[in-house]
């Protein structure tokens, strides 16, 4: 089958991403979330934030609650993306989840891409320090026929590059910033993607600023915070 090129934004804010389709064992050891340091991304409803994308006004706002199995997720709105998405904070851990997708591939083809999730920032880790996984993704292809399952996974790295950082955006100074690196690579049917990720987040007001570059056009998209309105 000929190779597909596909870049899955990790978030966020797109985005990057999230990103687990991947049930885990009951008998498995508890994850270790760690004891949070501070908010540095505030899941109450009706929180908004406004960046400059990449030339572009975008919109994130936090809406109602959903569940998953017994576990409450806020829906993430993004005013630039019909993707669905949802977050939430477990101690120190803040997780990112993308519902499934279908993408035009032309030529009668359609792409399936299954929910999956990523842990976007642990706030309670020291510099230097880091956190990964190893994801299976769910993609298939639909083209008239029987679906086509590809092999496809996705493997992330994030380290702290600073903490109690003061940053001043377009005239508006940040203090308690932690910035985080997010080294990924996405296989699917053996093409690889690499994209290389800087997070900035604030004590207690959110994410505000993103550096992303994919090897897909070597291209740096930044996107960086201009208000809020936070409850």
């Amino acid at each position: 089958m000929k190779k597909i090129n596909i870049s899955f934004t990790l978030l966020l804010f797109t985005l990057i991403t999230f990103l687990n389709s991947c049930s885990k064992d009951e008998s498995e050891t508890a994850p270790d979330y760690g004891i949070s340091t501070g908010n540095y991304f505030p899941l109450t409803e009706n929180n908004k934030w406004w960046y400059l994308d990449d030339g572009e006004v975008k919109l994130i706002a936090i809406g109602s609650i959903n569940y998953f199995g017994d576990t409450p997720y806020h829906r993430i709105f993004n005013s630039n993306s019909n993707l669905e998405s949802w977050m939430i904070k477990r101690g120190a851990s803040y997780f990112q989840r993308s519902g499934s997708t279908f993408m035009d591939l032309g030529n009668g083809n359609t792409l399936f891409l299954g929910e999956y999730e990523i842990k976007i920032l642990k706030d309670d880790v020291a510099v230097g320090g880091t956190w990964s996984d190893n994801l299976t993704l769910d993609v298939r292809v639909y083209g008239g026929g029987n679906p086509v399952s590809l092999p496809a996974t996705l493997t992330y790295t994030s380290t702290i590059l600073e903490r109690n950082a003061t940053e001043t955006i377009e005239g508006n100074t940040y203090t308690n910033v932690i910035k985080v690196h997010m080294h990924a690579l996405e296989s699917v049917n053996s093409y690889n993607t690499t994209i290389e990720s800087e997070y900035w987040f604030a004590k207690d007001i959110g994410l505000i600023k993103e550096i992303t570059t994919s090897s897909t056009d070597n291209i740096t998209k930044i996107s960086y915070l201009t208000s809020y309105e936070l409850n």
